[in-house]
């Protein structure tokens, strides 16, 4: 057994925590570094499905970039070259909500509403009076 060295403060929660779960300030200990290996375990697992997730869409916007005459893409793809602006728009369209964005252009395919932060400020204004 090693000891280690805490606050007092640090002290009485623990020993509030094992009383509170009827357990040992020990157990309390172990369960909240499980806790934590669980978490850092989860949070490399989901930064690994982003990075797959970018590189397929990234891929995605190559192929079009490379295969396609501007005509053609424009015509199949009204998100341009962008197909992370498709998968955007779409779950806007899917859920009906207002997208806010920079690049409105990218998003003039969608039938929801599509402003920019600063028409975003100005609507939510004019709603409450304040223009």
């Amino acid at each position: 057994m090693t000891s280690v060295t805490i606050s007092e403060k640090l002290r009485k929660r623990l020993k509030r925590l094992a009383a509170e779960y009827d357990t040992t300030q020990g157990q309390i200990i172990e369960m909240a570094l499980n806790m934590m290996e669980d978490k850092n375990t989860n949070t490399m697992e989901i930064s690994k499905k982003d990075n797959e997730i970018d590189n397929i869409l990234n891929k995605i916007s190559q192929e079009v970039r490379e295969k396609d005459p501007q005509e053609v893409r424009e015509k199949l793809f009204p998100f341009k070259v962008h197909a992370r602006d498709y998968f955007i728009g779409a779950i806007a369209e899917f859920n009906n909500t207002i997208l806010i964005t920079h690049n409105t252009n990218h998003f003039n395919w969608l039938q929801v509403k599509v402003l920019t932060p600063e028409d975003l400020i100005k609507s939510f204004l004019k709603e409450n009076d304040h223009l």
